[in-house]
């Protein structure tokens, strides 16, 4: 188990990577990301042997090391923290935990993983920079937390055979999910130009239908009648600059707007009843 307990190890890292390395002043850092994961991986093999509390502490600090390959200031700021983890799982004996444990451990994270992956992906439309380290530690992390949570599952003492179709399995559904999404990819970018006439289409017809709308509502509206005042009278005021005390008064008739109110209360007591359908029909 000393190899899973290494992968475990440097899976435990691999998402805080994988935020890390979204922000410019850290997206350069393979290399420093690289030697940290490896000293991690070396830790966790050298606490297999020695279970001591010195030993912990040594194999805690010792990814510290990689900060010799630090090429900015933020590149060690933003390493301390992965570093501070480490050490702490190392020095609480927390590195290898049991599958029931590793399930959630690894299970929750995992979750905001695919939505990492469409935001990193989807700069490249709007024509941003790609982190590509942000993308692979994000499908490492994937793959080698399911590669460790199935071996867990399993426990120890499996035959070579069944460890081997254990990692078979999920490089080739892996695999296949890649070349799924890659197919899928350059489907959207080909019909490109498809895509657009039909939102173009659509677009057209809710504008249609908005002034449909706006048309049938002004159906129900009362035109009141707008006087225009005499030209002759109007010179007069400006000129004498009189205006009438009539003119002064604010225009305090009450208007009617029973109708609006009413299709209001009615178009959210349908909202509502929509919901706790949609509601009741999720939970069945």
């Amino acid at each position: 188990m000393a190899p899973i307990h290494a992968l475990e190890a440097v899976c435990d890292l691999l998402v805080y990577f994988a935020l890390a390395s979204i922000f410019p002043a850290y997206s350069n850092a393979g290399l420093l990301i690289g030697a940290v994961l490896l000293l991690t991986a070396a830790s966790s093999l050298i606490l297999e042997k020695l279970n001591k509390m010195p030993a912990r502490v040594l194999c805690g600090l010792l990814p510290a090391l990689s900060l010799f390959a630090a090429q900015t200031t933020a590149h060690v700021l933003f390493t301390i923290p992965a570093l501070c983890i480490w050490f702490s799982l190392a020095v609480s004996g927390k590195n290898a935990i049991h599958y029931n444990d590793y399930k959630y451990w690894f299970g929750i994270p995992a979750l905001l993983a695919p939505i990492l992956l469409f935001v990193s992906l989807s700069r490249s439309i709007s024509s941003l920079p790609v982190s590509l380290i942000s993308v692979l530690c994000t499908s490492a992390y994937l793959a080698i937390g399911i590669i460790v949570l199935r071996r867990k599952r399993l426990g120890a003492g499996t035959p070579a055979s069944t460890r081997f179709l254990n990692v078979a399995e999920i490089v080739v559904a892996a695999s296949g999910g890649v070349l799924a999404c890659a197919v899928l990819w350059q489907l959207l970018k080909v019909s490109g130009k498809v895509l657009e006439k039909l939102f173009y289409v659509g677009g057209v017809l809710i504008g249609a239908f908005a002034r449909l709308v706006s048309w049938i509502m002004s159906l129900f509206t009362k035109a009141v009648p707008v006087e225009i005042p005499d030209a002759a009278e109007t010179t007069t005021a400006l000129e004498t600059g009189y205006v009438s005390p009539e003119e002064l008064k604010p225009d305090t008739a009450p208007k009617n707007y029973g109708w609006a109110e009413t299709a209001g209360r009615v178009i959210v007591i349908l909202l509502i009843l929509a919901l706790i359908a949609l509601t009741v029909f999720l939970a069945y």
